[in-house]
């Protein structure tokens, strides 16, 4: 088991001169390949805090379809009550897809709770709203596709368009609510204005998003019960990962979140150390240093690790 024996003393290839960020599925895999296991935590997380309210809705709508309407309206109405958690989990989840998009360390359960219980009241309501929102979406779409060709094609455009603009513009909010001191009416405008001013990518975004889930479904419906496993791994949280990394360099650019967070991380350890600055120089003379050792070594494309004296 080779796995659990590697020598971790033994000099590696070293890390490339100015080895650039990867970007796209790359940047994909790399985080899936490093964070898989809180990935995985996260999702079941995710999955715990919204499973009551998916339960009570998908009674309503078997309520919906054998016509017994006083079942329909009650589950319903359930639903939405049990989705209380739904916004400060997808507050939570958004901050640490950003910390994994940051190649900031942390872990999944202490960091998932602490976001929970610190944006649980500013993300109550946003969180109702978005879950009554896409509750009746997906019952409009499940009326227009039972009434099929009796649905004039306009109410389906109307759809179709607030389905899009919906998908575009959720990502942006509660990456905002994970890391901005603002009131709802606010975020809901900035990430209306930020769907529309980055159009292509949120667009983009929007349309892996839906399809994604929209195979999950069908896989699920197709090979049920086995698939059932696939939401409760790892079904919820490759959407969101994709939908984050659309949405979060468009939000660090506005508001710059990444610099700021970074500098405040300098201060607190100026404060700890007692002299103003003196963090953030030892930080420029290590990476002085760092370019200097690079710049002398003699092995092009990568640094080497000197022997330790026996």
């Amino acid at each position: 088991m080779a796995l659990f024996k590697n020598n971790y003393n033994k000099p590696g290839p070293g890390v490339p001169k100015n080895a650039p960020k990867k970007k796209g599925f790359a940047r994909f895999f790399e985080i899936f390949g490093r964070d898989s296991g809180n990935l995985v935590k996260l999702n079941l997380l995710v999955f715990v805090c919204e499973l009551p309210s998916v339960i009570a809705f998908i009674v309503a709508i078997m309520g919906f379809l054998s016509g017994q309407g006083q079942w329909f309206m009650l589950f319903l109405l359930l639903a939405l009550v049990l989705s209380f958690p739904v916004g400060p989990a997808r507050t939570a989840e958004a901050y640490i897809l950003t910390k994994m998009l940051r190649d900031d360390p942390g872990f999944a359960w202490h960091d998932f709770k602490a976001k929970f219980k610190e944006n649980f009241k500013t993300s109550l309501v946003p969180g109702l709203i978005f879950s009554a929102v896409t509750g009746s979406q997906i019952l409009a779409g499940l009326y227009f596709f039972l009434m099929g060709a009796q649905i004039h094609f306009v109410w389906v455009a109307v759809y179709i368009v607030s389905v899009l603009l919906f998908s575009m513009a959720a990502p942006y909010f509660f990456v905002q609510a994970a890391y901005l001191d603002l009131k709802t009416g606010p975020m809901l405008k900035n990430s209306l204005f930020l769907a529309m001013g980055y159009m292509p990518r949120s667009f983009a975004g929007a349309i892996i998003n839906l399809l994604l889930m929209l195979g999950q479904g069908v896989l699920i419906f197709l090979v049920f019960p086995p698939a059932i496993i696939l939401p409760v791994l790892l079904g919820r949280i490759l959407p969101s990962l994709i939908n984050t990394m659309w949405a979060w360099p468009q939000i660090d650019k506005t508001f710059t979140i990444d610099k700021t967070l970074k500098k405040r991380e300098a201060d607190r350890l100026d404060e700890q150390m007692g002299t103003p600055g003196e963090a953030t120089q030892m930080v420029e003379q290590a990476v002085g240093e760092t370019v200097a050792a690079i710049a002398e070594d003699p092995a092009p494309g990568h640094t080497e690790v000197p022997e330790q004296d026996e």
